[in-house]
């Protein structure tokens, strides 16, 4: 059993762990803009009747399916008998039936974007390869339970907007460009997402066993991102959990993160009664733990337990003015490594549960 207190590292909230933590704030300044030399008024309507033609052609036409076959390529499966244009930039595909006679198969396709309306039952977009410009994926509220299972390549930066009640489900994406997650919806991805992940909004369901959610993983104020697959989820990038933003996984689920950062943010974990959540743990932190010094309050919060398995101990980086409050045990896995506690930074860390981990305890001054 590890004393209540060991060195300066108290398991009661009120016990202050701290040390001195240098940090260097750098800034870059531009130099100023130079004014131009010639700018003659009478140019001005001119240009802005240009600028007004080049907003307007760059907009992307909606063209809404209502398929009597399956095949994505077929005019007549479309308003106006034209499918969309096979690139990047031109139409955006509508799915709005109250019913559908054929669920769409893109086969092998391009488009700027996938809308899924505020009428439209349940649909299946299945393919053999879908490549999705800047127009993203929108699902309007009101649309019911939907899944995009076509492999998906990202062609561009996008946004997924999910507005209804209802869950859409798709695969991975491949792709190096970046995903942000908006609307007050959830999207789960069975598979791995390829670039940089954004969470602003809602709910995004990580359900992949041991593939990575991201390039890099940030989650805002209103985001939730929730470990589903109860085998585990390996987040094997950068993970910046800001005030507002909760990192969950489900009952008896264990994952692994390698880089967290909290600045303000939640990561929980639900119980570890059975499964690999009770022989593992829930979270294991393979990798430090590390707030930035804002001045904001993170936690580390659930009924189950933490794991401690990095390599020679994880540390606790806390930045000068935070809190990091762990209300969640850190605890002792009969399967995953117990390696120990370094405590480091001049912030507050407190440990207010009943750990079980044996290993040491070390406060970094």
């Amino acid at each position: 059993m590890l004393p209540s207190r060991v060195g300066s590292v108290s398991k009661r909230p009120s016990a202050k762990i701290s040390s001195n933590l240098n940090q260097k704030v750098s800034m870059k300044t531009k130099s100023p803009m130079k004014t131009p030399l010639f700018r003659p008024s009478c140019l001005l309507p001119g240009l802005l009747a240009g600028a007004f033609i080049f907003s307007y052609s760059a907009q992307a036409n909606s063209i809404t399916w209502n398929g009597t076959d399956a095949t994505w390529a077929t005019g007549t499966n479309w308003v106006g008998n034209t499918a969309p244009a096979d690139d990047l930039t031109t139409d955006i595909a509508v799915f709005n039936s109250a019913t559908y006679t054929a669920q769409p198969n893109a086969g092998t396709t391009s488009v700027n974007g996938i809308e899924i309306g505020a009428s439209s039952a349940a649909v299946t977009l299945s393919g053999t390869a879908l490549t999705i410009g800047s127009g993203g994926v929108t699902m309007a509220s009101g649309a019911a339970a939907s899944s995009i299972t076509a492999p998906i390549t990202l062609g561009a930066a996008q946004t997924w907007d999910n507005s209804s009640a209802n869950q859409l489900t798709v695969g991975g994406t491949s792709g190096a460009f970046a995903l942000t997650k908006t609307g007050t919806g959830t999207i789960q991805f069975n598979g791995a997402v390829a670039g940089s992940v954004t969470v602003n909004g809602g709910t995004v369901n990580a359900n992949a066993l041991n593939s990575a959610l991201g390039s890099s993983l940030t989650i805002n104020n209103g985001g939730t991102v929730v470990s589903t697959n109860t085998n585990g989820t390996w987040f094997t990038t950068d993970i910046l959990i800001n005030s507002g933003g909760l990192l969950t996984a489900v009952d008896n689920n264990s994952s692994h993160i390698q880089y967290l950062t909290l600045d303000g943010g939640t990561l929980s974990m639900g119980t570890a009664t059975g499964g690999f959540g009770l022989s593992h743990g829930n979270w294991n932190f393979d990798q430090a733990v590390v707030t930035l010094g804002t001045g904001k309050t993170s936690t580390i919060s659930g009924s189950g337990y933490a794991t401690l398995s990095k390599p020679g101990g994880t540390n606790f980086v806390i930045g000068a003015g935070d809190t990091l409050n762990v209300t969640a045990a850190l605890g002792h896995s009969s399967q995953s490594p117990d390696n120990g506690l370094i405590k480091q930074g001049a912030g507050l860390m407190t440990l207010s549960a009943t750990n079980t981990y044996t290993s040491n305890t070390v406060n970094i001054r």
